[in-house]
C-alpha cells in the first residue's frame, strides 16, 4: 500500500477516534434528558369492563395524548411514516449526513431554506425540548440525537415518536389522531387512513381534513408514492388505496357514564384505566331509570341515582350519578352517589345486627310496637299507628320506629355510633354528640355510596371492605363489623317472602323526613343494588315514597340481573340453626304454650329464655347454676413480667351443664372439666347460663 495512502488512513482514524472521544466526553458533560421523552404526560383514558372508551380527558396541558406500545401501532402507519419523514431511518446513527449535506447545498443554491434534514430522531428531541427550528437548536439536535440513537433501538424510537407527533390541535399521537379522524385505534387503520396520518406531522394545520381536504388527497398520494418507491407497498396496494374516499369524523370523544368518569377524574389519575361497568347492564340500567323519571317528574321528583357492586369483582359495575348530567336547571351535574342525603330507615338493619350478635335478641324475639317516651324524645312511626307484639324480623322487614329506638336504646347509643364508623360512616363523627335515639329513624346524613358499603359488609357475611372503582386499584384492608351469623339473621331478616320476584333479595327501604329521600338497597350473595330518588335542592314531594319510587327501579334491575347472572343466596354459617318459640311471647316453646314458630338463632350466643307467660311450668326455675368464682366486684392484678396469668371460672355445680360468657361473647362449657381464662387488664362481665336458661352474672375488674 502506498506510505502517503497509509498516512492519510492513519491521520484519518486518529482524528475519527479524537471526535469519538470528544463525543463521548461530551455526552457525559451534556448529557441528553431522557426523563423528556415523556413529553406530554399521558391524557386519562378510562374503559368499561369489556374495553369500550367511556371517556378521554385531556392532560395537565390540555392536549389529548394516549401512548401506545409498538405492537399496538398498525405496520402500515410505521412503514407510511418512515416513508414521508425519514426513509433512511433504519441506516442511519440519529442524523442523517446524506440528507444533511443535500439539504445544506439546496438551501445555499436557492439562497433560502428549500428542505430540510431532521430524522425522526432529530424531530423527537426537538419535541422533547420544545426547541425553536433555528440553525444552533438543529446543532443541539443533531447531538442529542446521536445519543438517543445510541441508547435507544429504533423500535423504541419510533414508538416515542408516534406517541407525541403533533396531528392537529391539542391531539398528539397516532391513536388519538385515529380516535380523533377515524374513531377507531391505531392497530385498526387501513394503508390509505395510515398514509393521510402520517403525512400530517409536517404541517397539522395545512392537511386539516375538515379545512381543506384536496390537500389532505395530495398528501396521501405523496406519502403513498414514498411507499412505493421503497417497496414497502404494491403498485396494486398504492393504486387501491390512492382510490379510497375518506369518511372523516370529527369525533366528539365519548362521554358515557359522565358521573362515574368524572368520579375517577378526582382521583387525580392518568393514562388508561380500565374500570368494572358493564356495558350491556348499564345501558339496561339507564333505559329502567329514564322509564321510571317520566312518572316520578310528572309528581316533582327531579333526581335519582343508582349504584350497582358485584362482590365477585369488588368493583363497580353500574352508575348513574343523576338521571341527567346536562340538566344544569335541576343540578344534574352533582355526582348523587356522593352527595349526603337524610338516611331514613336504612341504618336499621345495622342495629338490629348489633342485637344479634351481642345474643339478646334473635329474628323471632318479641318487640314492642307501642307508644314511647324516653326523656323528652316521643319517636312515632311513620303511619302513626302501632302493632303491639311483633317479632324483631317482622319489625325490621315493615321498617317500625318504635322497636328500633328500642333496640337502638339497649345496644348503646355510643356502642351504634362506632359501629357505623367501623362501617365507613364517617362524615357525620365530626358531629359526633348531635346524634341521639332519633339515629335509628336516619337524623344524620349519609350517601349511597356510604350505604352500598354497609351493606356489602353484612353480604360479605360481615367483612367491611370499601369497593373498588378500577381494575388495580389499591385494596383497602378487611376490617370485620360482624359476626357471619349475624349477618346472616339480618340478611334473613329482610328477605320478602311475600315478593316472589326479588327473592332471594334481601331488600331495606328508606323515606326520609318531609319525604326528601327515598332509598331501597337491595342485596343477594354477589349483587349489590342501591337506588335513591329526590330533588338536589331538598324539595319534598308527598309522593315520595320508597315502596313506591324506588323499588320498583331495584325489583327491575334485580329482575335483568337474575336473566344475565342468576341470582345467589347467602349460605347461612354453620353456627345458624333454628329454634321453636311461642308465637305469644317469642320465647322458648313449653309444652303448655299453644302455638309455636320457628326462628333463626346463634348457637351459644343466642341467649333465649324459656316461655313462662302460657303457664307455663315453673319447675324450670328450680336450683340454678351461681358463680362461685371469680367473687363479685372483685379486683385482681395482672403481673407485668408473668408470661401468662389464668383465672379460674368455677360453678356451684360442675356436674351440671352450663355456658360461659366474658363480656358478652360465648368462651366455653361446663363438661366435668375445669375452665380457666386468660386474665386481661380492663372491667369485664362473666355470665353462667345452665340449660333452663337462667342467668347469673358478675363483674370484676383485672388491674
Amino acid at each position: 500500500m502506498n506510505k502517503k495512502l497509509k498516512y492519510r488512513l492513519k491521520k484519518i482514524m486518529k482524528c475519527s477516534l479524537i471526535i469519538f472521544f470528544l463525543f463521548i466526553v461530551l455526552c457525559f458533560v451534556f448529557p441528553y434528558p431522557f426523563s423528556k421523552l415523556n413529553i406530554h404526560g399521558e391524557s386519562l383514558h378510562i374503559y368499561s369492563d369489556n374495553n369500550e372508551l367511556l371517556h378521554i380527558f385531556t392532560n395537565e396541558r390540555e392536549d389529548y395524548v394516549i401512548e401506545l406500545k409498538y405492537h399496538e401501532i398498525s405496520p402500515w402507519l410505521i412503514k407510511a411514516t418512515i416513508a414521508a419523514e425519514d426513509k433512511r431511518f433504519y441506516s442511519h446513527c440519529g442524523v442523517d449526513f446524506i440528507a444533511l449535506l443535500r439539504a445544506c447545498g439546496q438551501n445555499i443554491w436557492n439562497a433560502k431554506r428549500i428542505s430540510g434534514a431532521s430524522t425522526l430522531t432529530m424531530q423527537l428531541v426537538r419535541m422533547s425540548l420544545g426547541r425553536k427550528r433555528t440553525i444552533t437548536s438543529k446543532i443541539i439536535e443533531s447531538f442529542y440525537a446521536l445519543q438517543v440513537d445510541f441508547q435507544l433501538d429504533k423500535a423504541e424510537i419510533l414508538n416515542h415518536y408516534l406517541n407525541y407527533a403533533p396531528y392537529g390541535g391539542n391531539v398528539y399521537g397516532v391513536e388519538m389522531a385515529s380516535l380523533r379522524y377515524f374513531n377507531k385505534s391505531a392497530i385498526n387503520l387501513t394503508l390509505s387512513e395510515a398514509s393521510f396520518i402520517a403525512g400530517l406531522p409536517q404541517s397539522p394545520s395545512r392537511f386539516n381534513p375538515f379545512l381543506n381536504s384536496e390537500k389532505v388527497y395530495l398528501r396521501r398520494e405523496f406519502v403513498l408514492n414514498k411507499m412505493f418507491e421503497l417497496d414497502m407497498i404494491t403498485a396494486h396496494e398504492m393504486e387501491e388505496a390512492n382510490k379510497s374516499k375518506f369518511n372523516f369524523i370529527k369525533s366528539n370523544f365519548p362521554f358515557k357514564t359522565p358521573h362515574f368518569v368524572v368520579n375517577l377524574k378526582a382521583k387525580k389519575l392518568f393514562g388508561k384505566v380500565t374500570s368494572y361497568i358493564k356495558d350491556d347492564l348499564q345501558f339496561t340500567v339507564e333505559k329502567i331509570i329514564q322509564s321510571n323519571m317520566r312518572k316520578l317528574k310528572l309528581n316533582g321528583i327531579q333526581n335519582v341515582s343508582v349504584v350497582i357492586y358485584d362482590l365477585e369483582e369488588e368493583g363497580i359495575v353500574s352508575w348513574i350519578g343523576s338521571n341527567d348530567y346536562f340538566d344544569v336547571k335541576n343540578n344534574g351535574n352533582i355526582n348523587g352517589p356522593h352527595a349526603k342525603r337524610s338516611a331514613g330507615s336504612v341504618l336499621k338493619p345495622f342495629i338490629y345486627g348489633m342485637a344479634f350478635e351481642a345474643g339478646f335478641r334473635i329474628p323471632g324475639s318479641m318487640m314492642h310496637d307501642k307508644p314511647l317516651v324516653v326523656s323528652s324524645y316521643v319517636p312515632k312511626n311513620y303511619d302513626l299507628k302501632y302493632f303491639g307484639k311483633l317479632s324483631a324480623k317482622k319489625s325490621l322487614l315493615l321498617s317500625r320506629n318504635i322497636p328500633a329506638v328500642m333496640l337502638l336504646k339497649e345496644v348503646g347509643l355510643d356502642s351504634f355510633k362506632n359501629k357505623l364508623s367501623s362501617l365507613g360512616f364517617k362524615k357525620f363523627q365530626s358531629n359526633y354528640n348531635n346524634h341521639g335515639l332519633s339515629l335509628a329513624l336516619g337524623s344524620c346524613d349519609v350517601s349511597l355510596m356510604e350505604l352500598i358499603n354497609a351493606y356489602a359488609c353484612i353480604a360479605r357475611k360481615g367483612i367491611y371492605r370499601p369497593c373498588n372503582y378500577f381494575r388495580g386499584e389499591t385494596k383497602d384492608e378487611s376490617v370485620r363489623c360482624f359476626s357471619p351469623e349475624a349477618s346472616y339473621l339480618v340478611y334473613d331478616s329482610l328477605l320478602n317472602d311475600s315478593n316472589k320476584l326479588i327473592r332471594p333479595i334481601a331488600l331495606k327501604t328508606g323515606t326520609s323526613w318531609e319525604y326528601r329521600d327515598a332509598w331501597a338497597i337491595g342485596f343477594d350473595a354477589r349483587f349489590i343494588v342501591g337506588v335513591w330518588a329526590g330533588n338536589f335542592k331538598g324539595k319534598g314531594s308527598s309522593t315520595l315514597i320508597a315502596s313506591k319510587t324506588v323499588v320498583p327501579a331495584v325489583e327491575r334491575i334485580f329482575s335483568v340481573i337474575e336473566n344475565s347472572y342468576g341470582l345467589k343466596k347467602i349460605v347461612k354459617p354453620a353456627m345458624v340453626s333454628s329454634i321453636e318459640l311461642c308465637v305469644n311471647t317469642g320465647m322458648r316453646m313449653m309444652p303448655s304454650c299453644r302455638l309455636s314458630t320457628r326462628s333463626l338463632f346463634i348457637d351459644g350466643v343466642s341467649i333465649v329464655q324459656f316461655c313462662s307467660g302460657c303457664d307455663a311450668i315453673q319447675e324450670i326455675k328450680k336450683e340454678r347454676l351461681v358463680i362461685l368464682s371469680p367473687k363479685n366486684n372483685e379486683s385482681y392484678i395482672k403481673l407485668s413480667n408473668a408470661q401468662s396469668q389464668e383465672l379460674k371460672l368455677v360453678s356451684s355445680d360442675s356436674k351440671k351443664i352450663g355456658y360461659w360468657f366474658v363480656d358478652g361473647k360465648y368462651f366455653n362449657k361446663n363438661q366435668k372439666k375445669d375452665i380457666y381464662w386468660k386474665l386481661k387488664r380492663g372491667q369485664h362481665k362473666i355470665t353462667l347460663c345452665d340449660n333452663n336458661m337462667n342467668l347469673h352474672s358478675i363483674r370484676f375488674t383485672v388491674k
